[in-house]
């Protein structure tokens, strides 16, 4: 997750990792997990941050060029008033309040840990 405190903007990224972390360490279920993210989203939403969530459980993402495109247009749809935005590279979906539409990201590679 990337706090960028001047725009009041958190970018979160959901991979493989993020997804079963809190069950493989025993600390938590993943349904527990999910729920409190949940919350902290609505109540950073309520002190008016505006949150971008990149979802590839894969962890499969497009270029860089097209990442970036992607981010730009989920910018723009947070400069007119929403506050979340996702994209969701499993299903090639973007949702944003009462909004949901397809996309194609192309050619999908897996991002390296180094």
């Amino acid at each position: 997750m990337r706090l960028l405190l001047d725009y009041r903007l958190i970018i979160n990224e959901n991979g493989l990792k993020h997804k079963y972390l809190p069950v493989k360490m025993g600390h938590k279920t993943q349904e527990q997990f999910d729920n409190e993210e949940r919350k902290r989203e609505k109540f950073l939403r309520g002190e008016c941050w505006r949150i971008i969530r990149i979802i590839s459980e894969n962890d499969k993402l497009p270029s860089k060029s097209s990442l970036k495109s992607l981010i730009t247009e989920a910018l723009a749809v947070l400069d007119s008033g929403r506050s979340y935005y996702e994209i969701n590279f499993d299903n090639l979906k973007i949702r944003y309040k009462g909004m949901e539409k397809e996309f194609n990201a192309g050619k999908l590679k897996r991002i390296r840990n180094n």
